[in-house]
């Protein structure tokens, strides 16, 4: 089997480590579609850090939305680290006490939850229904009632528990 342009690109630039921030979300958006998750994270790892992307807010966010996303999803990394790295990635690219941005409320939410799903601790499914919660009060057109539909599975899963 054969790796897909996007596959020798995203190896390209972290060989040469060179490559413009543009391009690299756009290739670590098409190797998550080809399912190249840790390859599409290491790529974002590497723009995230360089200092053009740490200097700018609207790539620091859009950087570090991307990476927390494909952090915690991905399988190659221990899943606790991935969980814990993530929520840090969150923290360093957001004031996760004040954001509206529902994107980033659903996936503090999701974090959480999937803690919960490792470690079964009820405060990890409060803070992923407080997260979850925060994002349905900003409407559900924008996200398309994501994080409605997650904060009732886990308001649900916490009735249950």
């Amino acid at each position: 089997m054969t790796d897909s342009v996007a596959i020798r690109r995203g190896e390209e630039i972290l060989a040469s480590e060179a490559g413009p921030p543009t391009e690299i979300l756009k290739l670590a958006r098409q190797l998550e579609h080809e399912r190249a998750l840790t390859l599409a994270r290491r790529l974002l790892e590497f723009g995230y850090n360089r200092p053009e992307v740490r200097s700018d807010p609207d790539l620091r966010e859009k950087f570090g939305k991307r990476l927390a996303l494909l952090t915690y999803k991905d399988s190659e990394l221990p899943a606790e680290k991935a969980l814990k790295d993530a929520l840090t990635l969150l923290e360093q690219s957001f004031d996760l006490a004040k954001t509206n941005d529902q994107e980033v409320l659903g996936l503090a939410g999701a974090i959480w939850k999937r803690r919960f799903d490792l470690m079964e601790e009820k405060r990890d499914l409060e803070r992923s229904a407080g997260y979850y919660t925060r994002g349905v009060e900003q409407g559900a057109a924008q996200d398309q009632g994501y994080t409605g539909i997650n904060a009732a599975f886990v308001l649900d899963r916490l009735a249950a528990h």
